[in-house]
């Protein structure tokens, strides 16, 4: 399970800094993923499978994970509620390039973001998604406001520099 969180989590950070891994690399996370945990479970996981899907462009597995996080929650057994559900579209969306639809399920889900489970630290990476979309998108406002948010727990010059050069790096489309 840990190796799939740290992996998945790494590789999407990386892809957000614009520094993607080979595909060979995202490849294998993705395999690893689909061989160890062919079936949703751990609300905390499956976000990270989302990520796993999402890094290899596999909107089939993504749709599927979808659909059966969608399901385990009507049966009452998503712990998390809905929150995995949206945070695992939200990762879908982002990973496909429909980073407006990122941005909205984002700011939807991140007020019940802890009850994925996992550190403040390690839910960190889906607050750089929902950052990561906003500029996608051209919501850089909404970016910083997020950003801002973020600063009451942590160093704010990391993000202050952090969002500065994605707002300048990052090409943005209105998807």
């Amino acid at each position: 399970m840990f190796t799939l969180i740290d992996a998945a989590s790494f590789m999407t950070r990386a892809a957000i800094a614009g520094h993607p891994l080979g595909p060979l690399d995202r490849s294998e996370v993705a395999e690893f993923a689909a061989r160890r945990f062919p079936e949703p479970g751990v609300p905390f996981v499956n976000a990270h499978l989302a990520m796993a899907y999402a890094s290899v462009g596999d909107a089939d597995a993504l749709s599927r994970l979808e659909r059966d996080v969608a399901a385990r929650l009507a049966e009452g057994a998503q712990s998390s509620g809905p929150v995995v559900s949206m945070v695992c579209n939200a990762i879908g969306a982002h990973g496909l390039g429909r980073y407006a639809s990122a941005r909205e399920r984002m700011l939807e889900a991140m007020p019940d973001l802890e009850r994925l489970g996992g550190s403040h630290a390690q839910r960190d990476v889906f607050i750089d998604l929902a950052i990561s979309a906003a500029v996608r998108s051209g919501a850089a406002k909404i970016a910083g406001h997020i950003a801002r948010q973020r600063w009451t727990r942590r160093a704010r010059h990391l993000d202050a520099k952090w969002l500065a050069r994605l707002v300048a790096e990052v090409p943005r489309s209105r998807t």
